[in-house]
């Protein structure tokens, strides 16, 4: 399951704690966790969000990199933003939203995706020639509504928890 995580959240003292008790709670693996967090929030605040999304790797939690090419994609920022522990990058829906949409921006961004070793994930993915799109640019990962609509909670459950995962 993937949660944003507002510039707010990432400021929270006791966050890193507050989701290891709910994890263990509802016995969930950290690694069932994904957390989006914006470039421009890890930016902002660069040392507290190095620590929190630290600590929150360190329950197993994994971190996604929203909005990735929207904020503050500067060498400067680039050179900051390799030090974070995260575990993907996302790219904005602008990207994609008309094909042949920005095949440049694509390029760049799976170019800094490879050279960290992050996966990409394409946002606002809604129809099968953006999916045939983003995998002629080896971006092999898409959320949207190609894929399923958003859902109300008891949508979610009737439709995901009977799925048995390992």
């Amino acid at each position: 399951m993937a949660v944003n995580l507002s510039a707010l959240q990432l400021q929270e003292n006791g966050l890193a704690a507050s989701l290891q008790h709910w994890l263990a709670r509802y016995q969930v693996r950290g690694e069932r966790l994904v957390l989006e967090v914006t470039e421009t929030a890890c930016i902002t605040e660069f040392d507290t969000a190095f620590a929190v999304l630290r600590d929150l790797r360190n329950l197993g939690i994994v971190i996604a990199l929203d909005d990735f090419g929207m904020g503050y994609s500067s060498l400067y920022c680039l050179d900051r933003l390799r030090h974070l522990p995260v575990d993907m990058l996302k790219i904005d829906r602008s990207f994609i939203a008309t094909p042949p949409g920005d095949a440049v921006m694509l390029q760049v961004v799976s170019a800094i995706a490879g050279a960290l070793g992050l996966p990409v994930i394409a946002e606002g993915v809604e129809n099968t020639a953006q999916c045939d799109y983003l995998l002629t640019h080896h971006i092999h990962r898409g959320q949207g509504y190609l894929f399923s609509e958003s859902l109300t909670q008891p949508a979610f459950e009737q439709r995901f928890l009977h799925l048995q995962t390992p």
